[in-house]
């Protein structure tokens, strides 16, 4: 089969998958699509996008996996932009958790992308807001430990 006829198929039955909130399956299929790409600059973008999805799912390993995949494939001048396209998507993902209510796995989140952040005033932004989900979620030991790390206010 034509590689490009996949790829069309693949992303035609992911949406379909993804329309019915079957985030995990549309993220696998996007990532078989991505491996089958011929040409860097779609396979970037199907990573990109099987991560968000997978992002969505809830599955954040397979999630990495995919943005080490759009990160491998990209161009040495595209990789930092892939790797601030991926923590944007982590960090809405998890503003959006948070938003819904789902405080624990909103800091599991942002717990997961202070550990890859390099930019500080988005590490800062992460751990005051990690300070305030640790005192709602009753975890006082950790939201302490964050406020010491952010030093004297």
């Amino acid at each position: 089969m034509d590689p490009n006829l996949r790829i069309l198929a693949s992303r035609k039955l992911a949406e379909l998958h993804a329309a019915r909130g079957m985030w995990a399956s549309a993220a696998r299929i996007m990532t078989n699509a991505a491996t089958s790409s011929e040409r860097f600059s779609t396979a970037q973008e199907l990573y990109l996008s099987a991560a968000s999805l997978s992002i969505k799912a809830g599955d954040y390993l397979l999630a990495d996996d995919n943005i080490r995949g759009a990160v491998d494939v990209a161009a040495p001048s595209e990789k930092a932009r892939v790797q601030s396209a991926a923590a944007d998507m982590y960090l809405s993902a998890a503003a959006e958790l948070d938003k819904s209510g789902k405080m624990t796995k909103s800091a599991q989140i942002y717990e997961r992308i202070l550990k890859t952040s390099r930019d500080a005033n988005v590490s800062k932004r992460i751990r005051e807001r990690l300070v305030v989900l640790y005192e709602k979620l009753g975890k006082i030991q950790e939201s302490m430990r964050m406020k010491a790390s952010l030093g004297p206010q």
